[in-house]
């Protein structure tokens, strides 16, 4: 299991060094070490994967506050990861989480600051 988690370790460490992996998700924040697993909505097509996302650890305790059934919330160094969760991540990415659900803003760019509030970042 040490070498599994090791592996899973290691392809969550290259997806965190590519450049739109750097900074979280959701706000300016760098290097977030936090992940969010977006499971895909009720009525999705059989066999749509969940996607990852990469956020600091404010952001991450508002993915937390969605729910399980939204999304699940692991840390990238102290938690234990299975291999659906790090296919998760690689089927995401900040970017591509981004460009699905920020696609519908009126103003994306609009995203909280560093140091936003909880409430301010759940609104987002």
């Amino acid at each position: 299991m040490a070498s599994t988690q090791s592996a899973f370790k290691k392809r969550l460490t290259r997806l965190m060094k590519l450049p739109e992996n750097q900074r979280c998700s959701d706000c300016p924040e760098r290097q977030p070490r936090w992940a969010s697993l977006i499971k895909p909505p009720p009525g999705s097509p059989p066999g749509t994967m969940a996607m990852g996302s990469f956020c600091c650890l404010e952001c991450s305790g508002a993915h937390r506050r969605l729910g399980v059934h939204i999304s699940f919330v692991r840390s990238i160094n102290l938690d234990s990861w299975k291999e659906k969760e790090v296919l998760a991540m690689e089927n995401g990415g900040n970017a591509r989480v981004n460009i699905v659900f920020e696609g519908r803003l009126n103003n994306p760019g609009l995203k909280p600051t560093t140091g936003a509030s909880g409430p301010d970042r759940e609104r987002f």
